[in-house]
């Protein structure tokens, strides 16, 4: 077997003078060799002989036993001592093992080893001495052989995972190797949901994940790989049974699996905003502050229903972006808190604040009413400089923030089955409100591009909603911007046209800087133009605008100026329309 030169007598002499395994000993004979203490009271030195029932008890390890303590150095060499049973096994292991080993390290880079190397781990899998297999798997895992390991298809290796190793991410990997996606979904989603352990969020974060990737698997596959979740699965974190090859496997329907996929998903979506919660608590120090250590534990190694987080946590520590994105999760519908959501997050990007306008402290204060901020907007004279730890209003600083913070929150809100969690109607009244005083205010010439109109489009609004919710008729907003005052719908109209002219260059693909009524046929590959002759196959649009140039016209009391610059608006887009349709 390619033993070393030097016999195991001269091996143990080693061993009793203190001396480490000798250089020229091969790996498998490391620790192989008998090293008994001296006999007590023989005056060799203290200790006792390896006895009979000692050497049983070392035998149940899995491959590398207790070696017996090192003689004293001022001990004789016992001689002729008994070798057990449990030393020959020993041996027999290691040599198996160290050639195993060797292959498997060569494997990659010579094709005759690897076959070799799989051919060997196909003849020991295949044995019937259950210690032999457990010390197979136990040297695999050790010697970092993990993908060999998990390839082997045993149901002793999966009770192996299961009872002995305990490790449940080994457990899944080895299900998704066998292609038995859905008790490798079962297995993660029991994970995630465990209170018998202490796993860290982000941990369960990626179990849940795993799981719904396994459940998925097994839905594109119509099949479950053939040893299936124990029936039947009751509501929760994935407390099923794991079946094995030796159980009574259970095939759910591809309805269920769909149900349990659907309810997993919604759980990391709970998950991941717990997640966010957590984050928010750590980088405020004033929350993490509020929260007792047992609060705090909780957000950290355990999953918190959406009941919980939102009541216990979101609400309380005023999250209100999180708060939304809750509510759209849990699709639930209460229009009233919603809009004092959407308030409140304004509020906190303008508020609080100083302002020479009258009109931008009536409108802030009519704002804030509806919200959960505090703070207000202070009045100060022409001459007065204000107070320095307050922003200014009219800086417009507060601008390109709000714009971010509800872009940001609309994608996430917009579009995902949940749109009365992002209020047209509510926004448009707010955001064109605070462009109107903030311009008005202004008396030096600022840009007034429609900053609003563009968080809608990069949101992701289509035209036809987006254009009812600007339209002064057809809303049914708040009313909190808008009046019967002639000034307030010229400006709506204004907004209006802005859309209408917005729309049209975006369908004919032109630049902004073009004049409307130019320009070639509109693209018909565009999705805005496409939006747009579906609005006029109806004849409905044109007719639209018919009628806010009869509106403009209506608004007597207003600046003649501004009316005529919005009907020429109207009247180019119009025109634009006839000549591209």
């Amino acid at each position: 077997f390619g033993v070393s030169t030097r016999s195991a007598a001269a091996a143990q002499e080693d061993s009793v003078e203190g001396a480490g395994e000798p250089e020229d000993m091969l790996q498998w004979e490391q620790s192989l060799y008998h090293r008994p203490a001296p006999l007590a009271g023989s005056g060799m030195g203290t200790g006792s002989i390896l006895t009979a029932p000692q050497s049983a008890h070392v035998a149940s390890s899995a491959l590398v036993p207790v070696t017996p303590s090192r003689a004293s150095p001022e001990g004789a060499v016992v001689s002729g001592m008994e070798v057990t049973p449990y030393d020959a096994l020993r041996a027999c292991y290691g040599i198996l093992f160290h050639h195993l080993t060797r292959l498997l390290d060569f494997a990659p880079q010579f094709t005759d080893a690897s076959a070799l190397a799989d051919r060997m781990v196909s003849v020991c899998s295949s044995s019937a001495d259950l210690q032999f297999l457990h010390s197979l798997y136990d040297h695999l895992l050790s010697t970092g052989h993990v993908d060999i390991l998990l390839r082997i298809d045993s149901p002793s290796l999966e009770r192996w995972l299961r009872d002995a190793k305990g490790d449940a991410t080994l457990l899944w990997r080895y299900y998704v190797v066998h292609d038995l996606h859905t008790t490798a979904g079962d297995v993660m989603w029991k994970k995630a949901g465990t209170t018998d352990a202490k796993i860290p969020l982000d941990e369960r974060i990626e179990s849940l994940t795993r799981a719904v990737n396994s459940f998925q698997a097994a839905l594109e596959k119509g099949s479950g790989g053939g040893r299936l979740v124990a029936a039947p699965l009751p509501g929760g974190y994935g407390n099923g049974t794991v079946v094995t090859a030796l159980d009574q496997p259970r095939v759910p329907s591809r309805e269920e699996l769909n149900r349990i996929t659907t309810q997993i998903r919604e759980q990391l979506e709970v998950a991941k905003l717990q997640r966010r919660v957590l984050d928010s608590i750590q980088v405020s120090q004033s929350d993490s502050n509020s929260l007792d250590a047992t609060n705090l534990d909780k957000l950290q190694n355990s999953l918190v229903s959406a009941t919980d987080l939102y009541n216990d946590f979101a609400a309380p520590l005023a999250l209100y972006d999180l708060c939304l994105l809750m509510m759209r999760t849990c699709e639930h519908n209460e229009p009233n808190y919603i809009t004092t959501l959407w308030k409140s997050i304004m509020c906190e990007e303008v508020l609080p604040c100083q302002t020479r306008s009258t009109a931008v402290q009536t409108f802030l204060t009519e704002l804030a009413r509806g919200s959960l901020v505090e703070g207000g907007c202070a009045l100060i004279g022409d001459g007065d400089s204000g107070h320095s730890s307050l922003m200014l209003f009219e800086d417009g600083a507060w601008i390109p923030k709000l714009r971010d913070r509800v872009t940001n929150l609309g994608r996430e809100l917009y579009g995902k089955g949940a749109d009365y969690t992002f209020p047209l109607e509510l926004l448009v009244d707010c955001l064109e409100g605070l462009r109107q005083v903030h311009r008005e205010s202004v008396t030096l010439s600022v840009d007034d591009s429609p900053w609003p109109l563009s968080i809608f489009l990069d949101v992701g609004v289509k035209f036809l909603p987006l254009l009812g919710a600007f339209d002064p008729e057809l809303s049914q907003g708040s009313g909190m911007a808008w009046s019967d005052n002639p000034e307030t719908r010229v400006q709506r109209l204004t907004s209006v046209s802005e859309v209408l002219k917005k729309w049209v260059i975006l369908a004919g693909g032109r630049n902004e800087a073009l004049v409307v009524s130019t320009g070639g046929r509109m693209n018909a590959g565009n999705t805005v133009s496409i939006q747009l002759s579906q609005a006029l196959s109806s004849g409905g649009l044109l007719l639209r605008i018919d009628a806010y140039k009869s509106m403009l016209e209506s608004c007597v009391g207003g600046s003649a100026e501004k009316i005529s610059r919005v009907h020429a608006a109207l009247r180019d887009v119009e025109d634009a329309i006839r000549q591209n349709m």
